[in-house]
C-alpha cells in the first residue's frame, strides 16, 4: 500500500511540473576585460597585459516561489594579449547548474537575487608560437554573484549581475604536451598540474570579469 502510495504521489507531482506554467528558458552572455601594465627600472611602460573572457549560456531552469533553479550548457572563450597583440587564446565547452533566490521585489517588477553557480568547463588553448601542441584545461568554479531582474512583460523577464561575482573557489587540472623545436632533434615535453584559486573583493582586488546580461521566458 505504501509503495502504490509513492508513486502515485510522484506521478502527481511529475504530472504537476511537467505541465505547471512555472518552467522557464533563455540565455546569458558574460563578458570582461582586465588589463595589466607593468613598469621597468627606468619608470617607463614596460608592456601591457590583457585578458578579456566571453560566455555564453543558454538555460533552462524552473520557478518554485522566490527560487530557481536550472542547467546551462557552456561556450567559454578566452583571450590573452600583449602590447595589443594577441598571444594566446582558449576555447571551452562545459556544463553548469545555477540557483537564484528572490531576496527582494520593487513594485512588481524589479528584484534582486543572489545566484549561485556551478560549472564545469573542459578548454583547449591554441598559442600563436605554435610551440603547444596540446594544453588542455578541467575547471570547476563555484561562484556567488547578486542579480537584478526587471519583469518586462508577464513571460518576459531580464536580468543582469550588474559587478559580476562576489566570492568564487575554483579548482583547475591543467595537462600540457609541447614540442621544442630544437636543430638536431624536436623534444617533447609535458607538464601537468593542479590549481586551486578563491576570490574575495578588497581594496587591491576587484574582478569584474563575470558581468552577465540575459534573459528568460516563462511558459
Amino acid at each position: 500500500m505504501k509503495k502504490i502510495t509513492f508513486i502515485f504521489v510522484l506521478i502527481l507531482c511529475s504530472k504537476f511540473m511537467l505541465f505547471s506554467q512555472d518552467w522557464f528558458v533563455g540565455a546569458s552572455v558574460n563578458f570582461g576585460i582586465d588589463i595589466k601594465s607593468t613598469i621597468n627600472d627606468s619608470g617607463e611602460l614596460d608592456r601591457v597585459l590583457g585578458s578579456g573572457v566571453i560566455v555564453i549560456s543558454p538555460e533552462i531552469g524552473y520557478k518554485l516561489n522566490k527560487l530557481n533553479f536550472g542547467i546551462i550548457p557552456i561556450i567559454d572563450f578566452r583571450y590573452q594579449t600583449e602590447d595589443n597583440y594577441l598571444v594566446d587564446s582558449r576555447l571551452g565547452i562545459g556544463l553548469g547548474s545555477f540557483l537564484r533566490y528572490n531576496l527582494v521585489t520593487f513594485f512588481d517588477k524589479l528584484s534582486v537575487l543572489g545566484r549561485l553557480d556551478l560549472n564545469y568547463i573542459y578548454s583547449n588553448a591554441y598559442n600563436t608560437n605554435n610551440l603547444y601542441n596540446k594544453n588542455i584545461e578541467h575547471i570547476i568554479n563555484l561562484s556567488i554573484s547578486p542579480v537584478i531582474e526587471y519583469k518586462l512583460t508577464n513571460h518576459l523577464t531580464l536580468y543582469s549581475s550588474v559587478i559580476g561575482r562576489i566570492i568564487a573557489l575554483g579548482y583547475t587540472y591543467s595537462y600540457m604536451h609541447y614540442t621544442l623545436p630544437y636543430q638536431q632533434q624536436p623534444v617533447h615535453k609535458e607538464d601537468k598540474s593542479h590549481r586551486f584559486s578563491l576570490y574575495l573583493p578588497s581594496r587591491y582586488n576587484l574582478s569584474l570579469t563575470n558581468i552577465s546580461l540575459g534573459f528568460y521566458i516563462t511558459f
